[in-house]
Parts: structure tokens; sequence; C-alpha cells
């Protein structure tokens, strides 16, 4: 049995799948390497929300002021994103050490991975604790 196909217009045998047929490569698509693969797993997504729990789901860069345009410390909560201050390529161990991640928001994001703002800085804000006090007052 035959039948036309939508895709192409021509005559084929039923179950014949034609080359013009889009594939749907998103469902398909698989990490490409170590660094994709580790950030779909269930153990990153835990860690995650823990260090923005930790950080109060606020972006700690913007808790401190000393990189908002006018150096007063903002509560920034929107589109926060855990980050790694060592980069995975460079040290693959500390993709789960708390004390290597910090939330940021996308702006901070950026800075920190420009290198605008060094490992050293954000690490020291990583394992200092959130004082909202202070700006509430």
């Amino acid at each position: 049995m035959k039948k036309a196909c939508q895709y192409c217009g021509k005559i084929h045998k039923i179950g014949y799948i034609c080359p013009k047929k889009p594939m749907n490569t998103a469902k398909y698509k698989k990490p490409v390497n170590s660094k994709e693969k580790f950030r779909g797993r269930q153990v990153w997504k835990k860690k995650r929300e823990e260090i923005k729990q930790r950080d109060m789901n606020v972006c700690r860069l913007c808790l401190d002021g000393q990189f908002t345009p006018d150096h007063r410390p903002r509560i920034v909560t929107e589109g926060l994103s855990v980050h790694h201050i060592v980069p995975l390529e460079n040290d693959y161990d500390y993709r789960l050490d708390n004390d290597w991640l910090i939330t940021l928001c996308p702006g901070c994001h950026e800075l920190a991975e420009a290198g605008k703002v060094s490992a050293g800085y954000l690490h020291g804000l990583a394992i200092s604790p959130v004082n909202l006090q202070d700006l509430l007052i």
C-alpha cells in the first residue's frame, strides 16, 4: 500500500521515511562534552538549588555593591544562576565544592565570565555569610 507524502508530494510505501521530513533534533541532541553532561545531571540541579538557598536567593556580587554602577549594595533576585568560580574546564574537581560556587544575576555572571571580577574576590564572597540585615535598616 502507498500514500502521498505531505513533505515532498511524491507517493511512498507506508512506513517509508521521506528525506524531506523535518527532524526534531532538539529531543535527539545529546550533550557534546562532559561539561554539558554534568549540567544536566540531578546532582548538579540539587547543588545549584542548595547554593541559591545558601545565598538567600540574591546575587552576591550586587549585594556586595563593589561592581554596581553606583557602588551601592542592591538586592537582585531575578534571573539568578550559580557560577563556577573555577571553570569546569580548568579544574573539574571543584564542580560541586560549595566554596567555589556563587549565586549571580545575569549581568554579574557576564562580568565574572569575562574575568572582570577576580576568582579570589568571588571566592571571598562565596565563603562569607550573607547579611541582608544591614540593607533592611
